[in-house]
C-alpha cells in the first residue's frame, strides 16, 4: 500500500528518525490524528505487500493509545465518522485495542 509507504518515509523525514517506530507513530498520529491513522494501517495490514510495515506501526500506535491511557470508549468516539457510524475498517481497529488493553 503507497499511502503507507508514503506515510514512513514522510515521519522518518520529518523526524530524522531511521529505525526508530516510536518516534515515527508519534509524528504521523501528530500530523493526520488517530483516526484516519488507524484506517490506514488497518487496511494495510490486509495486504501482504505492507502487512508487516502496517502491523509494525499499528502495535506502536497502539502502545501510543495505552500509554496516553485513552479508554476503549474514547477510541469508539474518535473512530466514529462525523455521523456516529464506525465503518468495519474502524470495527477492526476497536477490537484490536480492546484486546491490547485486556492483555494488561
Amino acid at each position: 500500500m503507497q499511502k503507507l509507504m508514503v506515510l514512513e518515509a514522510y515521519a522518518k523525514y520529518d523526524t530524522g528518525a531511521k529505525t526508530h517506530k516510536q518516534t515515527v507513530i508519534t509524528t504521523l498520529i501528530k500530523n493526520f490524528g488517530d483516526g484516519l491513522l488507524s484506517s490506514i494501517l488497518m487496511d494495510g495490514t490486509e495486504h501482504t505487500f505492507c502487512r508487516e510495515i502496517a502491523t509494525e506501526l499499528q502495535d506502536e500506535m497502539m502502545a501510543n493509545w495505552k500509554g496516553r491511557k485513552i479508554s476503549a470508549k474514547h477510541v469508539t468516539k474518535e473512530l466514529s465518522s462525523s455521523n456516529g457510524h464506525l465503518f468495519s475498517v474502524d470495527m477492526k481497529t476497536l477490537a484490536r485495542y480492546k484486546q491490547v488493553l485486556k492483555e494488561e
